[in-house]
């Protein structure tokens, strides 16, 4: 299974063991999975379509569930 790699913020573009657990705990705890409404809207200024929506939705509770087994499996070692 390939690893997950983090597609926002100042870790993105690495992967998730490459990701300090301080950040992925942030990020846990603070993160709405759900886009905020300035982040449905192209570059243009169009809103984007509801599933576009739902798939950046469904993208971040991925990374999300996977941060948290990301940190469980990091304090089993």
């Amino acid at each position: 299974m390939t690893e997950l790699i983090c597609h926002f913020g100042k870790y993105k573009d690495k992967p998730l063991s490459d990701i300090p657990a301080g950040y992925l705990r942030w990020c846990v705890e603070n993160i709405n999975p759900v886009p905020e409404p300035k982040y449905r809207f192209d570059d243009d200024g169009k809103p984007l379509s509801p599933s576009a929506v739902e798939a950046m939705e469904e993208n971040m509770r991925g990374f999300l569930n996977a941060a948290e087994d990301e940190l469980l499996e990091r304090d089993e070692t």
